[in-house]
């Protein structure tokens, strides 16, 4: 009987941690899309304007695109990171 318990908890302990897994993983995503649209509308704006980016949209830009290569990169130290901050 304690086999059959044990074997009950193993596989309630693995589909909380995959619905957790997901989760994250979604989050980080919604993420990137906010981060890809936010340039995207810096790119648009400064295009219809015929100017080059300011040095506050540059910098916003490359802050944007660091993370969304660290997302890509290392989705696990950056979950860290935001829940730290949290």
């Amino acid at each position: 009987m304690r086999y059959h318990a044990y074997l009950q908890w193993v596989r309630m302990a693995s589909r909380n941690f995959s619905r957790t897994a997901v989760t994250k993983t979604e989050e980080l995503n919604k993420r990137k899309v906010e981060l890809l649209d936010a340039q995207t509308l810096v790119l648009n704006a400064s295009m219809e304007a015929k100017r080059k980016l300011s040095d506050a949209e540059e910098a916003t830009f490359q802050a944007s695109t660091k993370e969304i290569v660290d997302i890509d990169q290392n989705p696990g130290s950056l979950r860290r990171n935001r829940e730290e901050q949290d």
